[in-house]
Protein backbone atom coordinates (compact mmCIF):
# COMPACT_ATOMS: atom_id res chain seq x y z
CA UNK A 1 0.00 0.00 0.00
CA UNK A 2 2.86 2.93 0.72
CA UNK A 3 4.57 1.86 -2.55
CA UNK A 4 1.27 2.64 -4.11
CA UNK A 5 0.90 5.84 -2.30
CA UNK A 6 4.80 7.18 -3.36
CA UNK A 7 3.57 6.21 -6.92
CA UNK A 8 0.07 7.79 -6.75
CA UNK A 9 1.68 10.71 -4.69
CA UNK A 10 4.44 11.59 -7.13
CA UNK A 11 4.42 10.78 -10.17
CA UNK A 12 6.26 13.17 -11.85
CA UNK A 13 9.60 11.69 -9.86
CA UNK A 14 8.78 8.25 -10.56
CA UNK A 15 11.07 7.94 -13.43
CA UNK A 16 13.97 9.15 -11.50
CA UNK A 17 12.79 7.05 -8.55
CA UNK A 18 12.96 3.80 -10.28
CA UNK A 19 16.14 4.20 -12.57
CA UNK A 20 18.98 1.79 -11.68
CA UNK A 21 22.31 3.48 -10.42
CA UNK A 22 25.49 1.19 -10.43
CA UNK A 23 22.63 -1.36 -11.07
CA UNK A 24 21.15 0.07 -7.74
CA UNK A 25 17.57 1.19 -7.64
CA UNK A 26 16.97 4.52 -6.38
CA UNK A 27 14.01 3.80 -3.96
CA UNK A 28 16.96 1.27 -2.34
CA UNK A 29 19.60 3.94 -2.54
CA UNK A 30 17.36 6.54 -0.88
CA UNK A 31 16.13 3.87 1.89
CA UNK A 32 19.81 3.01 3.14
CA UNK A 33 20.32 6.79 3.51
CA UNK A 34 16.99 8.01 5.35
CA UNK A 35 18.66 8.63 8.32
CA UNK A 36 21.97 10.11 7.31
CA UNK A 37 21.41 14.03 5.89
CA UNK A 38 24.65 14.20 3.87
CA UNK A 39 24.27 10.68 2.17
CA UNK A 40 20.75 11.46 1.91
CA UNK A 41 21.55 14.51 -0.43
CA UNK A 42 23.91 12.73 -2.82
CA UNK A 43 21.54 10.12 -3.64
CA UNK A 44 18.65 12.69 -4.04
CA UNK A 45 21.27 14.70 -6.78
CA UNK A 46 22.39 11.06 -7.87
CA UNK A 47 19.49 10.13 -8.98
CA UNK A 48 17.94 13.44 -10.22
CA UNK A 49 15.44 14.49 -7.47
CA UNK A 50 17.38 17.31 -6.54
CA UNK A 51 15.11 19.86 -8.41
CA UNK A 52 12.57 22.16 -7.42
CA UNK A 53 10.01 20.61 -8.80
CA UNK A 54 11.19 17.02 -6.68
CA UNK A 55 10.71 19.05 -3.06
CA UNK A 56 7.45 17.71 -1.90
CA UNK A 57 8.76 13.96 -2.92
CA UNK A 58 11.59 13.98 -0.77
CA UNK A 59 10.15 15.15 2.33
CA UNK A 60 7.04 12.59 1.73
CA UNK A 61 9.15 9.74 0.97
CA UNK A 62 11.92 10.09 3.52
CA UNK A 63 8.94 10.51 5.84
CA UNK A 64 7.58 7.46 5.08
CA UNK A 65 10.86 5.26 4.14
CA UNK A 66 11.58 6.55 8.51
CA UNK A 67 8.29 5.83 9.77
CA UNK A 68 8.20 2.31 7.91
CA UNK A 69 10.57 -0.15 6.86
CA UNK A 70 12.17 1.46 3.94
CA UNK A 71 13.98 -1.68 3.38
CA UNK A 72 10.95 -3.65 2.44
CA UNK A 73 9.58 -0.93 0.41
CA UNK A 74 12.42 -0.67 -1.63
CA UNK A 75 12.36 -4.41 -2.06
CA UNK A 76 8.50 -4.85 -3.09
CA UNK A 77 9.77 -1.86 -5.88
CA UNK A 78 12.70 -3.55 -6.99
CA UNK A 79 10.38 -6.66 -7.88
CA UNK A 80 8.09 -4.81 -9.87
CA UNK A 81 10.26 -2.74 -11.85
Amino acid sequence: MLLAEIVARWPASQRCLHRRVDARHGLRALSEAVDDNALWEIEVRRYGLSGEQHQSFRSGVRRILREYDGAEIAALAEQLT
